[in-house]
This record gives C-alpha cells, structure tokens and sequence, in this order.
C-alpha cells in the first residue's frame, strides 16, 4: 500500500499529562516567591501533597482545587524558631526542602 501525505495546517490543543517532578518545582518556586501564583495541572499525589503540607508549614497559603493550586508565598523575613515538617515517605519532598527549612527557621 502506498499512502502520500500532503502539507497541512495542525490544529488543536495538547494537554500534557501532569509531572511529579516538575509539580515539585512549581509549588516550591511559586512559594518562595512574593505575590499569588496559580499552577494548573498540578496532579496531586501523596508526594505532592507532603511537599505542599510541608510548605504550608513553612508560612505558605496553599489551595488545591482539582488539579490546580493557588500559593500566596512565604514571608521569608518570617523565621520560625523550629519547623516539624511530616514528608510522608517522600524522599522528593526531603531533598527539596531540607535547604529551606534551614532558611526558613532559626
């Protein structure tokens, strides 16, 4: 059988599923920097989730709905005398906020 393609014009949207690894990165970026961010598609899964109730922890403001969370960041000038931060088996959330504990608290 021989098919003949022809130039066409694509069209549509693409929705790429949702990344553990980048989802880390974003909640984390977006709570240590000032203001409101929104992040779609996040995807929450139990990594995910510790590393936002460890943030939360930390002074961010955090809201999932669905699959998007709205972080108000963390006032950094803020210190706590200590933080108890539950990673719930999540050696991601671990590597990432073991430096910002020791930012964040005395």
């Amino acid at each position: 059988m021989n098919v003949q393609i022809e130039p066409s014009l694509a069209k549509g949207q693409v929705r790429a599923p949702a990344s553990k690894s980048y989802a880390h990165r974003l909640v984390i970026a977006a709570a240590l920097s000032q203001g409101v961010s929104v992040i779609e598609n996040i995807g929450t899964n139990e990594d995910i989730l510790a590393t936002i109730s460890c943030l939360k922890e930390m002074g961010a403001k955090i809201d999932v709905d669905g699959t998007n969370a709205t972080v108000e960041g963390i006032n950094i000038g803020e210190r706590k005398d200590s933080l108890s931060l539950f990673c719930n088996e999540s050696g991601s959330t671990l590597r990432f906020l073991i430096p910002l504990s020791l930012l964040l608290s005395k």
